[in-house]
């Protein structure tokens, strides 16, 4: 009773070897890896007869029958020896033993022998195990370690020098704690991906245990996770950093993915149906006007083998993925057909009951998944065959079907069809269809993008420390001609720094103070908060913003620049006067000092903010060969020119090529009249 009652309750004392003073979960970080053995029959599953029955059933027998022998041996020893006795004997067990001590002392040197045997019998396999699997890119060197007899010799070396590098510091104490928080780790893994597949109920997770609850596995992750950090809260972070930049280094180094069927995978897959099915009576347009972003549907051509044409139109699609939207890319594949061999005749179309036509789909979406890898451009690649007189239709439906509810497109990427690409000269665009094509996605209510580019344009893997992004803004669009570009310069591509942004502000009307037009949108990018230069341009001697408006209308979205800011750039508000020979002038009160006539007669160009185009036009033709003058004036080095898209005209495609001539890259942006860019936070 005098033992029992001397060892029923703590008394710590420092250690006679080591002068170190214990506590409780010092003592239990010693104490606990005698009770890791708990996964050894899920090791050895491939022997069982039944493992789904026999490793719970074994499990939980294990814990139950070790527990208690652990706690008599304890009980018992505290009633019988003295609380001196078990601090300074630490091998008191074969002091008592019988008949002699010895018998202890073999038991434990063939305990640990028969445990170093079971694992190195174990670990290596499991080690190569991982490496043949490519789980682990550290442990690649393993892989060509098997013999004959089917041991890898590589792994049983390894686990050796693992194992007893660390056993020659000479005190195991120093190296328990590390293997308890790996222990405690990889217990609470267990439960977290048990909790999250039972609390998320994946089809997969089919647990027989009858008594299983995701919420006792959610326990037991919080009580490994919380007894790993009071035990030794440093050690723990160490081992938790140790694992992340594992986990790091195995996604960066791994050379391919595989289907591992990450817990991960079944947890997002589960909020995205959750999001998508809390939004479904919404679209993209029921989004505020301050969560826009471009949810891109770029449209690849490919050629008959369904390799895709025109990559650099990826290249920009990937350079504004900064938007955090969506990226769907859709190749358009033109399908042949069938001949007749004993008539070598047309006979019909080739279908999708066509084998060899669904294996050319399978293999050019596989082609570009990898065009849009090299382009580092996350997002879903969906190959369409049509026919040549079905090429618009196919679009239609990528644009109307892709997506789901607010998670679909409401940008459009295409690229601008060369004489090349045309009909005439072998391509499957005709002009008609692609002007066709063109007014059914502006009336899908999208936006529109159109890139006449070239091979010149960055990729995602170049980078270009001072490139230029320029903007000539003329018609206002709701500000998208400021957030597209501005959303582009941000990519790495171009330098920490980003891309220097140059907005040249186009004037369609002789009554437009240019200084009051540069000042006032200098203050709407401050607002906005985007960084560039500002250069006005005076056009007011061409017609060309009738070539831009949309559809002809004056609403907001289709004002001009100078229309838009009519309060800031004019005395007044802006009045057009109609006729052919007025002169648009702002009308002034009596109270006002300015006429705008002194403008009008002294006006001289300053290349600081301001630049005069000389000389009257009227045809759009001759519009846009005066708009390429000035365009190759000032933007001719520059890496990408952004402007509004004309109308479509039948002229469309000469006045583009005209507009274009001699620029490299050059993106025609046309909004859905939804888009704003705002200037609150």
């Amino acid at each position: 009773l005098v033992f029992y009652l001397d060892n029923v309750w703590p008394n710590y004392t420092p250690d006679p070897n080591t002068g170190i003073q214990p506590d409780f979960f010092s003592c239990l970080a010693l104490f606990y890896p005698s009770v890791t053995g708990i996964l050894s029959g899920s090791q050895r599953s491939e022997f069982l007869a039944e493992p789904f029955k026999s490793i719970p059933n074994g499990t939980i027998g294990a814990v139950l029958i070790s527990t208690s022998i652990y706690v008599l041996v304890v009980w018992l020893f505290g009633l019988t020896i003295a609380n001196y006795t078990l601090k300074t004997n630490k091998f008191i067990l074969a002091a008592v033993a019988f008949p002699q001590d010895q018998v202890v002392k073999v038991g434990v040197i063939v305990s640990c022998i028969g445990a170093a045997m079971q694992y190195m019998t174990q670990n290596p396999q499991l080690l190569s195990a991982i490496a043949m699997d490519d789980s682990m890119p550290i442990l690649s060197f393993i892989k060509k370690g098997h013999n004959e007899d089917g041991i890898n010799r590589r792994a049983l070396w390894f686990t050796f020098i693992l194992v007893s590098v660390p056993s020659l510091s000479g005190n195991l104490d120093h190296i328990t704690p590390l293997t308890t928080m790996c222990f405690l780790l990889m217990y609470a893994g267990i439960n977290c991906s048990c909790f999250l597949l039972g609390f998320i109920q994946a089809p997969g997770f089919r647990p027989t245990f009858r008594y299983f609850h995701w919420s006792i596995s959610l326990i037991g992750c919080i009580w490994c996770l919380g007894l790993a950090l009071v035990i030794d809260a440093v050690m723990a972070l160490f081992t938790i950093a140790l694992f992340f930049i594992l986990l790091w280094y195995n996604h960066k180094m791994a050379e391919k993915q595989k289907d591992w069927g990450d817990v991960f995978d079944s947890v997002k897959y589960n909020v995205v149906t959750k999001t998508l099915s809390s939004l479904s009576h919404t679209t993209t347009s029921d989004l505020n006007a301050k969560n826009w972003r471009p949810q891109l549907l770029t449209l690849m051509n490919l050629d008959s083998s369904g390799l895709p044409k025109k990559t650099f139109l990826l290249s920009l699609a990937s350079q504004l993925r900064k938007g955090k939207g969506i990226n769907i890319v859709v190749g358009t594949l033109v399908r042949g057909n069938k001949i007749n061999s004993s008539a070598d005749s047309v006979t019909d179309q080739v279908g999708m009951e066509d084998e060899e036509l669904c294996n050319t789909i399978a293999k050019s979406r596989n082609v570009l998944h990898q065009y849009m890898s090299r382009e580092q451009l996350d997002g879903f690649a969906v190959v369409s065959a049509t026919t040549r007189d079905g090429i618009s239709d196919a679009i239609w439906s990528a644009v109307l079907h892709s997506g789901l509810g607010p998670i679909s497109p409401n940008t459009v990427l295409i690229s601008f069809p060369t004489l090349e690409d045309r009909e005439g000269n072998g391509g499957y665009w005709s002009e008609e269809s692609y002007l066709k094509t063109i007014a059914g996605i502006k009336n899908m209510k999208v936006a529109l993008m159109i890139l006449r580019g070239c091979d010149l344009f960055p990729r995602s893997h170049d980078i270009v420390p001072s490139g230029v992004i320029d903007v000539w803004w003329m018609i206002h669009e709701g500000g998208l001609l400021l957030l597209l570009p501005y959303i582009l310069s941000k990519n790495q591509v171009w330098g920490r720094k980003g891309a220097k942004l140059r907005i040249f502000v186009i004037t369609t009307s002789s009554t437009e103070n240019p200084t009051k037009l540069r000042d006032a949108v200098m203050n709407h990018l401050a607002q906005a908060r985007i960084a560039a230069e500002v250069t006005v341009v005076n056009m007011s001697k061409t017609t060309i913003d009738t070539d831009m408006r949309i559809d002809g209308t004056n609403d907001s979205y289709s004002k001009t620049v100078g229309e838009f800011f009519s309060k800031a750039s004019y005395e007044v508000p802006y009045l057009p006067l109609s006729g052919e020979n007025d002169i648009e002038l702002g009308y002034v009160d009596e109270t006002s000092e300015y006429t705008g006539f002194d403008e009008l007669k002294n006006q001289e160009s300053d290349d600081s903010f301001s630049v005069e185009e000389p000389g009257g036009v009227k045809s759009p033709i001759d519009n846009a060969k005066k708009f390429n003058e000035m365009l190759k004036k000032h933007s001719s080095e520059s890496n990408l020119i952004v402007t509004n898209m004309p109308k479509l005209f039948p002229e469309f495609f000469d006045y583009v090529d005209t507009m274009c001539d001699g620029l490299n890259n050059v993106l025609l942006v046309k909004g859905s009249g939804k888009e704003v860019i705002t200037t609150y936070a």
